[in-house]
């Protein structure tokens, strides 16, 4: 069994847990680290048995510690992998990985270096439909792929947005591509197999956001396919519209 210590004890967090807690026979939360004392205690009572810390060097130093789950705002992805690879410590980092090809780079790197697992956390290609598509596909029970297209379109505001950096540049390395329309990016990759050209349009009609809340994204994949994904969180809706098809 793997004793993890969750690293960033934000929104998305609690889910986390609640994920942890079905699997209890694999791994198990250890310990809650957030720079923020209360959400770090919050967390733990949340998991029952876990410590709660607020330095991720304590966790890093602590043989009672496997892996690392790194659930921080982007900017901090990585450092902390890094420093983990080099700790010993076995990773999942939550999307996106990073906010630059050069650091994901960098962190694949350290990763290999140490000997330890990196694993990036997604969410659409575990999800039942996308894996009974993917065996379809290659089973070649539907024919030959020749394209995907995938929507995601909703709104959401209050702490959501303001919590994290999430439509800051500086912080998430975006807006909307890299919050939502990441998950359809990995779905896309998942079911098409590898991308060799991607040309992309932004926008944005929320003012307040400082990323794009708008895109498209066009591709083409190595086997000649082509794919388009449409993302927005500028949708008059409060409740994700997601569709995605496999021609």
């Amino acid at each position: 069994m793997f004793r993890v210590a969750l690293v960033g004890c934000g929104l998305i967090s609690e889910s986390h847990i609640q994920a942890y807690k079905q699997h209890a026979d694999r791994a198990r939360i250890t310990v809650c680290c957030d720079i923020d004392p209360a959400k770090a205690k919050e967390r733990a009572a949340l998991v029952g048995d876990a410590r709660a810390v607020t330095s991720f060097d304590a966790v890093l130093a602590d043989p009672e510690v496997d892996a690392v789950e790194i659930c921080t705002p982007h900017h901090l992805h990585t450092e902390a992998v890094i420093a983990a690879a080099r700790a010993g410590k076995h990773i999942l980092c939550q999307k996106p990985l990073a906010k630059t090809i050069e650091e994901c780079d960098a962190m694949i790197a350290a990763a290999r270096e140490a000997g330890v697992v990196l694993f990036y956390g997604e969410i659409t290609r575990t999800m039942p439909a996308a894996e009974e598509a993917k065996r379809a596909i290659a089973a070649g029970r539907i024919g030959q792929l020749i394209g995907v297209q995938a929507t995601s379109a909703h709104w959401q505001g209050g702490a959501y947005l303001t919590t994290a950096g999430r439509y800051d540049p500086k912080i998430s390395g975006g807006g909307q591509l890299l919050d939502g329309g990441i998950h359809y990016i990995d779905l896309m990759l998942n079911i098409g197999g590898p991308i060799e050209r991607v040309s992309c349009y932004v926008t944005r009609f929320r003012p307040e956001l400082g990323g794009e809340d708008t895109a498209v994204v066009n591709v083409r994949y190595a086997q000649g396919q082509l794919g388009t994904l449409f993302s927005t969180q500028a949708a008059g809706i409060l409740f994700p519209g997601a569709s995605f098809v496999a021609f």
